[in-house]
């Protein structure tokens, strides 16, 4: 079974549904929701935003766009002016 087929929980809008999202992978290993997050959209690794991190675009199948790293199962978002993290 894929990861698509796994879950009936659907990313649109990674932003919008972080609290959401961060809930569902509790837990899992960074490959697994990365695994999982493909099954979603697309992903791409991209180093030009923070050398230092490795940080992932991930654009949604109705085309909703994020940019992020993992630490662990934590998602750090990367917007225009901030950084956050879901509460």
């Amino acid at each position: 079974m894929s990861e698509r087929d796994s879950s009936s929980f659907r990313v649109v809008d990674l932003i919008s549904q972080a609290k959401a999202v961060s809930s569902h992978v509790q837990g899992w290993s960074s490959d697994r929701i990365l695994k999982w997050l493909r099954a979603q959209g697309s992903l791409e690794s991209d180093t030009t935003v923070l050398p230092e991190k490795q940080t992932y675009f991930f654009r949604s199948d109705i085309g909703r766009e994020a940019v992020f790293w993992l630490d662990g199962d934590e998602f750090t978002f990367i917007g225009d002016n901030t950084t956050f993290r879901p509460e």
